[in-house]
């Protein structure tokens, strides 16, 4: 979500910060991190479980927490301080119900750029113009926000702590008796954009969609309990990631194909002299070409990411999960007939219930997609469901600048 969460607090500028004043910019970090905390608890769960009030009727859901600090942050930012229209209905937004994750998303994501460009054009005066706040009476504009940002803060305290309780109170393993829509999600990155491997296994169904962005894929999938993907997230400022390092170790003879994640530095860079250039002045090594062909899609990634999101949609390399799924690193490459048919022979031992794609079937499903895509991407799918059953293997964990791990899940 927010690539603005935590910036600050690192001591750089992000660029809507480079917009206001500094000021300003602290209190629109601050009330976009909590509401991103608070979006995030909605993602992966049930409707049941969104909806759940557990400590009774006069008790807020999750959706219900979500809805009203989406809503005070309009009012008291937009409205109160920008002085823009709006009606308040503060019943409805504690009576909220919902589906899933995906329409609070899409609601944040349109209000958080709502509130940059409001509070950019508001400028600096603004903080000392007075004006009337329903609640505090007359009051100048920075009272106005940090009331907004305690408030969110406060809320996402109570968001961590009911999801807490409402993951807790009851078991969440995945098997094919299940009932309801528990699925999982992976993901790999193809020529058309992403491609996305949806397992049912209550339903015993596989669903394989191209989306045209990522953000499209966390939209649709907003109920899956886990979402893998082929793509690096948590970037370091210098040093090589960890996981990178034991992922090539685990490949032994195919680690060529596990390389060197990019510095965050190379995310801002146009071209690839200037990331070149980038890598080599902050790490001490230049970037692979391959590397740098990427980037628009880490870059893409990692302007939505959060810690929180990070607890549902996690990083996997369809190399390692072959290697984890077979017992050995695959001994022949995944764009050759035979390799292709021993990874999908291992999918289909692993997921009996599930048709795989054959090689022909592969190259004609989704269009903008190469065969291996596909299978990468079920691969990916399989971690999930790892991930979701307490099974994954975990390479790496240390944390980046923006509190996200450097990890791949496998």
């Amino acid at each position: 979500m927010a690539k603005a969460k935590g910036e600050l607090a690192a001591g750089r500028r992000p660029a809507y910060a480079l917009l206001m004043d500094r000021e300003t910019a602290a209190f629109y970090d601050s009330i976009v991190k909590s509401l991103d905390r608070i979006v995030g608890c909605v993602g992966g769960l049930s409707f049941d479980e969104v909806n759940s009030r557990l400590a009774g009727p006069t008790s807020n859901s999750l959706y219900a927490i979500a809805t009203h600090a989406l809503a005070n942050a309009e009012r008291n930012v937009l409205s109160t301080y920008c002085g823009e229209a709006y009606t308040w209905n503060r019943d409805a937004e504690f009576a909220a119900r919902g589906e899933s994750s995906g329409a609070l998303e899409a609601n944040w994501r349109l209000l958080r750029e709502r509130m940059r460009v409001a509070l950019e054009a508001a400028g600096p005066e603004a903080l000392l113009e007075e004006r009337d706040h329903p609640h505090m009476g007359r009051v100048a504009g920075r009272a106005v926000l940090l009331r907004a940002a305690v408030h969110a803060a406060g809320h996402a305290g109570e968001a961590d702590l009911t999801r807490a309780l409402v993951v807790n109170a009851a078991p969440r393993s995945i098997t094919s008796a299940d009932s309801g829509s528990a699925f999982v999600v992976g993901v790999d990155g193809c020529r058309a954009g992403w491609v996305a491997a949806a397992i049912d296994l209550a339903r015993s169904t596989l669903d394989l969609r191209v989306f045209p962005t990522f953000e499209s894929v966390l939209q649709e999938f907003g109920g899956a309990r886990c979402i893998t993907v082929d793509i690096p997230i948590g970037l370091t400022d210098g040093p090589r990631r960890e996981c990178d390092i034991l992922a090539r170790a685990a490949l032994g003879a195919r680690r060529s194909s596990v390389f060197s994640s990019p510095c965050r530095q190379v995310l801002s860079c146009p071209d690839y002299p200037s990331a070149n250039a980038a890598s080599r002045n902050v790490s001490g090594r230049g970037l692979s070409a391959q590397a740098f062909g990427i980037v628009p899609k880490i870059r893409e990634v990692d302007e939505l990411m959060t810690p929180v999101l990070q607890d549902r949609v996690r990083e996997v390399h369809p190399e390692v999960c072959f290697a984890a799924l077979a017992g050995a690193p695959m001994a022949f490459p995944k764009r050759d007939p035979s390799g292709f048919d021993a990874r999908r022979a291992a999918l289909q031992k692993a997921l009996p219930h599930i048709v795989i794609p054959d090689r022909v079937q592969a190259g004609r499903i989704c269009r903008g997609t190469e065969p291996d895509d596909i299978l990468d991407a079920v691969v990916a799918a399989w971690s999930a469901l790892r991930v979701v059953r307490g099974e994954a293997t975990i390479l790496g964990g240390a944390v980046d600048s923006r509190g996200l791990r450097m990890e791949m899940v496998c």
